[in-house]
């Protein structure tokens, strides 16, 4: 689907955002190339990956061990 500035106008009325035709074409290039990354993501074979439900290590400073 290819984003076009009609689109963003419209969503920009439910919104109710005021945008300059300048910012309209902006934010629908920007979003068209977001959702062709989206697109290409989508297309990437993950057969064989575990899915992953945390991915960042929390570390407390009690935790740490300070070099001396």
């Amino acid at each position: 689907m290819k984003l076009t500035a009609q689109y963003i106008e419209s969503m920009a009325k439910l919104s109710r955002l005021e945008l300059t035709e300048m910012e309209k074409n902006a934010y629908a290039k920007e979003l068209d190339e977001v959702f062709r990354y989206i697109d290409k993501l989508q297309q990437v074979n993950t057969d064989g990956v575990q899915p992953t439900d945390f991915i960042h290590v929390i570390q407390t400073i009690r935790d740490r061990k300070d070099e001396k």
